[in-house]
C-alpha cells in the first residue's frame, strides 16, 4: 500500500510505501519517481521489524502525482517477432505518463496501446493547486533594501543593528518567511530563546516541511522549559529522520526531564548502539542510575 496524507495549504506530502508501486510526479512535462528505494515491505511481512519513517515531499503549484497499482506494469507486450512477453521496464509507466500529458484516460489508453493489461488496474490522480493566495508575492523594494543593510551588519557582526533591521522588515511583510527564519536563527545565535520560541510556534506550523527549523525549534523550546512542546517536535524528526544519534539523546534528556526514568533510558540506549561516544546519552544513563 501507499499512505499518505496531503496538506492542501503548505503542498507537504507525508506518506508512507509499503512495497508498492513507486509514486510519480508529474512536474513541467517531466514525470519520475518520488521513491528511490524499497522503503518497507508489505504489511505482515514476518521478520520485518523497525521504526517507522514518514517521508516528506514538498509539492509545487501546478505537480501532479499518480499512484498506481501493479497493473500499471503487468504488461503483456507483444515483440517484433510476435513472441508475447510481460514487460520489465519499470520506466515504461514513467514515458506513458509523459506522452499523455498526465492525463488519467489518455494514460489508460496509452497502456491499453502499449500491451494487455494482465493485472487489476487503479489510478490516482492528484494536482496540487495553491490558488493565487499562496504563490510567491513580490518583495517590496523597503524590504529588499532593508534585508540588505541587515546582511551589510552581520558581515560586520553587528547582530543588535542586523536584528532591528529584519524585524523592521517583517513588520513592512509578516508573510515573508524567509525573514522570519532568519530573524530566528538571529535570536536563537543571541540565545534570545523567547522571542525565537514566539515565532517559531508559528513558523514551524506554516512551514512544516522545514525539518531543520523543527529541530531548532525541539531546543529552543527546551531552553525555555517547554518540554511537552520540545519533546512533540523531537518526535517529528525522529518519524522523519528516525536514528539520529543527537535527536535520540535530545528525546531522552526530555523524558528524564517529564519524569519519564524508563523511556529516558531506552533512548537513551538507542542513541549509544548508534553512536556509543555521545555524551548525552552517557550524561543520562547515569543520571537515571544516580537517582535509582
Amino acid at each position: 500500500m501507499v499512505l499518505g496524507v496531503l496538506d492542501e495549504q503548505a503542498g507537504i506530502l507525508y506518506y508512507i510505501n509499503a512495497e508498492h508501486p513507486w509514486s510519480v510526479l508529474y512536474r513541467d512535462g517531466k514525470a519520475s519517481f518520488l521513491e528511490e528505494s524499497l522503503q518497507y515491505r508489505k504489511l505482515g511481512t514476518p521478520g520485518m521489524e523497525g521504526s517507522l519513517s514518514v517521508k516528506i515531499f514538498r509539492l509545487q503549484p501546478d505537480d501532479v502525482l499518480l499512484i498506481g497499482s501493479d497493473g500499471r506494469d503487468d504488461l503483456e507486450i507483444q515483440t517484433k517477432s510476435g513472441e508475447k512477453m510481460m514487460n520489465e521496464d519499470e520506466s515504461l509507466f514513467l514515458k506513458v505518463v509523459e506522452s499523455s500529458d498526465g492525463d488519467l484516460p489518455d494514460i489508460l489508453s496509452s497502456l491499453e496501446e502499449k500491451g494487455r493489461i494482465t493485472d487489476d488496474l487503479s489510478l490516482l490522480r492528484i494536482e496540487y493547486d495553491p490558488g493565487k493566495s499562496t504563490r510567491k508575492s513580490k518583495v517590496s523594494k523597503e524590504v529588499q533594501t532593508l534585508s540588505l543593510k541587515a546582511k551589510d551588519f552581520l558581515k560586520n557582526k553587528n547582530n543588535p543593528e542586523a536584528i532591528l533591521a529584519i524585524e523592521e522588515a517583517l513588520k513592512l511583510s509578516p508573510e515573508n518567511q524567509t525573514l522570519k527564519r532568519d530573524l530566528i536563527r538571529l535570536y536563537y545565535r543571541n540565545s534570545d530563546h523567547q522571542k525565537a520560541c514566539l515565532l517559531l510556534d508559528s513558523y514551524v506550523e506554516e512551514n512544516p516541511g522545514d525539518t531543520d527549523m523543527i529541530y531548532i525549534a525541539s531546543f529552543c523550546f527546551k531552553k525555555i522549559g517547554n518540554f511537552n512542546r520540545s519533546l512533540e517536535l523531537a518526535e517529528r524528526i525522529q518519524l522523519r529522520n528516525p536514528g539520529i544519534p543527537a535527536n535520540l539523546a535530545h528525546i531522552a534528556d526530555l523524558h528524564y526531564r517529564l519524569g519519564r526514568s524508563e523511556k529516558a533510558a531506552n533512548y537513551a540506549k538507542l542513541s549509544l548502539e548508534l553512536e556509543p561516544e555521545n555524551e548525552k546519552a552517557t550524561e543520562i544513563f547515569k543520571k537515571i542510575s544516580g537517582s535509582i
